[in-house]
């Protein structure tokens, strides 16, 4: 019983053979050199990648005797700012529609502050 344990669990010798380890050196090699020239190919690639792109022209200035005008679209004393949102009555309308006349504070501030603004001198 000893034996066959000795056996299944004893020491194993798992060593490659002079043969066997030339023919892993072979392969290790092989692999080795074309990883290489791999490498050689696209660090080639690489520097032809980094030429600097040709400029491209800019944008002369404009000729001084053209006249210069400036235009402000927006009075700059206004406090109300439109960027496309709702306004006044319109918002009015959003708050108490969307929150379903639920009696809350923000509810009841936004519509104070949207009569507010509504009431504001332009």
């Amino acid at each position: 019983m000893a034996q066959l344990r000795r056996v299944k669990f004893g020491k194993k010798s798992e060593q490659l053979d002079a043969e066997q380890k030339a023919l892993f050196d072979e392969a290790v090699d092989a692999d080795f050199a074309a990883l290489e020239a791999q490498l050689a190919e696209l660090m080639a690639a690489k520097r032809k990648d980094t030429e600097p792109a040709p400029e491209r022209p800019k944008r002369a200035a404009l000729p001084a005797h053209l006249p210069h005008v400036e235009r402000h679209h927006m009075d700059p004393t206004r406090r109300r700012h439109h960027r496309g949102g709702l306004h006044g009555s319109r918002a009015r309308k959003f708050v108490e529609l969307h929150l379903n006349n639920k009696s809350t504070l923000a509810a009841a501030t936004a519509i104070e502050f949207i009569d507010a603004e509504e009431q504001r001198p332009e």
